[in-house]
C-alpha cells in the first residue's frame, strides 16, 4: 500500500520527478485563466455600474434643465425675448428700451408675445389649409373607390 497513515500520501518516486513540470505548468495555467475570467467579471461589474450612473446623471441633468426653464422662460418683463426664435431676437431687441423703462412691463411683454407668435400661428395655418387642399382629392377618389367596392361586393353576394 501506497497510504502509510492517515495524514500523508506516499508517492512513488517516478511520479514526482514525471509530473511536477505539469502540474506546477497547470497551476500556472489555471491561475492566469482564473485571474482573467476575474478581471473580466470586475470590468463587467464596472462598466454597468457606469451606465447606471450615466444614466441617472443624465436623468438629473434634465431634471434640473426642465426645473430651470420655467423660472427663465416666463419671465414678466423679458420672456418674450427668451422665448423668440433666432430671426424675431434680432427684430424684438427693438422694444426692450421702452420695457426697461416702462413702469408696466407685463402689458408690453404680452403685447411682443402676440407679435412674436401670430405670424408662426398663420404660417401653420398657412401649411394647415394648403396641405388639406391638396389632399381632399386624394380623400375623395379613396372614399368613391371604397364606395364603389361595398356596391360590387353587395352585388356578389346577392347573385
Amino acid at each position: 500500500m501506497c497510504i502509510r497513515d492517515s495524514t500523508t500520501i506516499d508517492i512513488p518516486p517516478d511520479l514526482d520527478s514525471r509530473h511536477t513540470i505539469y502540474a506546477e505548468v497547470s497551476l500556472m495555467f489555471y491561475m492566469f485563466i482564473s485571474g482573467v475570467v476575474i478581471m473580466n467579471l470586475l470590468l463587467a461589474i464596472f462598466e454597468q455600474t457606469y451606465y447606471e450612473v450615466e444614466e441617472k446623471v443624465k436623468a438629473i441633468c434634465l431634471s434640473n434643465t426642465i426645473s430651470l426653464r420655467p423660472i427663465y422662460k416666463y419671465d414678466r418683463r423679458y420672456s418674450y425675448y427668451v422665448s423668440a426664435a433666432f430671426p424675431y431676437t434680432i427684430v424684438l431687441l427693438s422694444a426692450l428700451p421702452f420695457v426697461i423703462l416702462e413702469s408696466q412691463p407685463e402689458t408690453i411683454n404680452e403685447f411682443m408675445l402676440h407679435i412674436e407668435y401670430v405670424p408662426f400661428m398663420l404660417s401653420c395655418l398657412l401649411i394647415f389649409f394648403i396641405t388639406n387642399i391638396i389632399l381632399l382629392p386624394f380623400t375623395f377618389l379613396k372614399i368613391l373607390l371604397h364606395k364603389l367596392f361595398l356596391i360590387f361586393l353587395s352585388l356578389i353576394h346577392i347573385s
